[in-house]
Formats: structure tokens, sequence, C-alpha cells
């Protein structure tokens, strides 16, 4: 995988050059700090670009012309990057190798049109378009609630920092959603395309000045680029005493999620140091957590370990039955220690370091791995694959028990059975 990085007029491009794949895959990213006013009209706002443009007023028509380029795939979403929020879209389509000449820059004429001409007319969207894009919407909303396991780590976000990015609902909010009209709308639209930092990720078999050449012609972004992008949120402030809440729910098994601070260490220690750390403690099936919670004492039905970087945050999630719940914590906080005092192999760092490089040679199966591969270490400073090999590799066991001692418990949320009279059953 060769990686290259230019900047035209307010663009960053990033060719992502390889010969395994017939398509090119085009992602354009508009990223903005996170917000919980802006989340909810910039979730819309993806899908309505998706939905219709000028030239193309429904979505028969917009999924005609991605025929016309020969069943071209695209997808309009949003993400969280640490302290941002990105509006993606996306483009596969065949490589001009495998069609008539032109078919690439076919591609970036369709991109042109859904990004800089959506059906805005009068100043609004059209409102019955944008009350379907709304009513799909109000079901992702509702249904957090009813994803036990999204909602018990909302939850635990929720409590454990409160007014925060970290707190803001991933769906956005019912109240934010009602404000949203086709007029406020295409201001907001107004606003993202001249204030978003864009970047645009190419991967495929393509020639470098004609890609550059078709991004200045069919995406003249004239944005305020950012000078600096740190995706890091602020580090979390420490307790004394991890915070315990418990909630009731009419489920048949409990929902346990831990909250952990991040504490600062180098950008090598992050990187590379804690994921050993994670993958041997939960993050695998010969994890300390799944072998001797899951296997050996039978306290929970699944129990993971995972690290969100960018925000000094790690989590431990676990099924299990509530009578077990002060069992289980006492079980994970004593392998936490044991991580700390190193009792852990040889073969155990062995082992996580051969799941990382299987991890890393899986991104360039796909194409889409590996332009959120370079967005990923554009934000953490991870370097190339290769680069990455390379620094898994050095990791000691000194290393991973140093970092053991920089993960502190801060807040642990369970959503437990509720009985039947609670539940109203």
């Amino acid at each position: 995988m060769k990686w290259k990085e230019i900047t035209v007029g307010q663009v960053t491009i990033h060719f992502i050059k390889t010969e395994k794949f017939r398509t090119v895959y085009t992602l354009i990213t508009l990223s903005e700090e996170l917000t919980e006013e802006s989340l909810t009209k910039r979730i819309v706002l993806a899908d309505m670009l998706g939905f219709a443009t000028e030239k193309y007023p429904n979505r028969r028509s917009v999924m005609l012309a991605r025929e016309d380029l020969y069943s071209a795939s695209l997808l309009c979403n949003t993400r969280r990057n640490g302290k941002y929020h990105e509006i993606c879209i996306s483009l596969t389509a065949l490589s001009d190798k495998y069609t008539e000449e032109g078919n690439l820059e076919n591609t970036f004429a369709f991109l042109n049109e859904v990004l800089f001409h959506p059906l805005i007319q009068e100043g609004s969207f059209n409102e019955e378009i944008l009350d379907q894009v709304k009513e799909l919407n109000k079901k992702d909303i509702i249904g957090l609630k009813e994803d036990k396991n999204s909602y018990s780590t909302y939850r635990l976000l929720q409590e454990m920092a409160p007014n925060s990015k970290l707190s803001v609902s991933p769906s956005g909010t019912l109240e934010n959603l009602e404000a949203i009209d086709g007029k406020n709308l295409a201001t907001y639209y107004q606003n993202v395309m001249k204030n978003d930092n864009v970047d645009v990720y190419i991967v495929g078999d393509i020639d470098e000045e004609k890609v550059t050449h078709l991004v200045e012609t069919y995406l003249p972004f004239k944005t305020k680029r950012a000078a600096y992008y740190d995706a890091f949120t602020e580090t979390l402030e420490e307790r004394e005493e991890a915070r315990v809440i418990r909630e009731k729910d009419a489920i048949s098994q409990a929902k346990l999620v831990i909250g952990c601070n991040i504490e600062d260490m180098s950008s090598f220690d992050l990187n590379f140091s804690l994921t050993l750390y994670t993958l041997i403690l939960g993050g695998t099936p010969d994890s300390k957590f799944f072998k001797n919670i899951r296997e050996k004492y039978s306290l929970c039905y699944y129990i993971t370990a995972s690290s969100l970087k960018l925000n000094h945050t790690m989590l431990f999630k676990a099924g299990i039955d509530s009578k077990n719940f002060d069992e289980t914590l006492e079980h994970i906080r004593h392998e936490m220690k044991e991580m700390e005092l190193g009792h852990f192999t040889d073969t155990d760092i062995e082992s996580a370091k051969q799941t990382y490089l299987t991890m890393l040679k899986s991104i360039t199966d796909s194409q889409k791995s590996m332009a959120y591969s370079v967005l990923l270490m554009k934000s953490l400073d991870l370097g190339t694959i290769e680069e990455r090999r390379e620094n898994i590799l050095k990791v000691t066991k000194e290393q991973i028990m140093e970092v053991a001692k920089k993960i502190k418990i801060n807040t642990i949320y369970l959503l437990e059975e509720a009985s039947h009279e609670e539940s109203g059953v």
C-alpha cells in the first residue's frame, strides 16, 4: 500500500495506490468539532445529500445515475473521530481500465452533483423528502433505548463524562430533530461547505496527476481549513473512588459497562503498548478476561475490553446475571492488577502481537479499510502499516506493565434485570 498526501487549495488529497482492485474508492470527509447542537443536523444532512440532487431529484434517479456508472456504490453517512464529527461521502466505481475511458471523470462529476448541487429550491431542502429522512432518523434515536448494548454504553459515557463530547447521543436527539426544517438545514449546509475541514481519500490503481485535476475541477471546496488537526478530546478528570450506577430495565441479561481513564502516555505507548495490553486483558478469546472470568468462573456470557484512544477512555463490557455483579467486578479488578504486576507470559505477548499483525494484514483486503486506515493514521500519528508492523514488535513486557498502571476505573454502570412488578409485566 503506497500512500502520498498533497494539498490542493483547501483540500487535502490522500493517494493510496494499489493494483489489487478493479475499482476506485473515493472517500470525502467533511469535519467539524462535535457539538450536541450540530450532530443531529449533520446526520440528517448526510442522508439528504445521498437522497436527491438538482439533476437527480429523487432516489430512483440517483439510483439510475449510479447504474450508468456501472453500478457505482454511493454511501453517505457520519462518524465520530475523537473531538470531531465527520460527514462521509464515498463512491466505489470501476476503474477506467475495465470500462470506457472517462468513467472515473464521470464519477467525480456525480460526486460534484451530490456535494455541490443538493436539491435546494428557494433556499430550502425539499420538505417532503426531509420528512422521510427525519422519520428514519427518529426510529434510530428511539431505537437506541431498545439496543441494550449500545444504550448501556451511552448511559455509562453520560455518567462518566457529562457535558462532554463523549456524552453526546450517538444518533442525535428528538428535540434537535424536530427543530430541523428545510430552510435551516439548507443554511447549515452552506455553513458546512464554507467551514468544514475537507479530506479526499482515493484508493486504487490511479494516476495522481489525473486525480488531482479531477479534484480541482469537480470538488472546488472553498472552506477555511484549520492549520492543525488535533482530534484528541480533553483528558477526563480522575475520581478518587469509582462511581457506581445501577439502573433497571425489562431485560433478561444484565449489561455491565466499566469506563476507565487512560492517563497521559507517549504516542508509542498509546498506539502500541496499550493495544497489546487491551488484547491480552480482554481483546481476544485467549484474553485473561475471557479465559478466567468467563470460562474458569462462568461469571458472564461475554466480556470484552476496548479503547477510545482519542477520548482517553477504555471500556470493559460484559453480559452477566446481576447477582454476579460484585464478584465479576472483583475479578475484573484482580485481572487489571495482574497486568500491573506482570503476571502474563511471553506467549501472551506474542499471541497478542500476532493478532495485531493479522489485523494489519487484513487492512489491505478492503479499499474502505485502507482509506480509513490512513484517516486513523492522521488522527493518532500511527505511522504507515509497515511502521506499525515494526513498532508493535518492539513493545516489551515492561512497557505493557507501565501502561497497565495508567488505566484507572472511573465509572461502573450496570443495567440490570427488573422484577415483573418493576417492569410492569
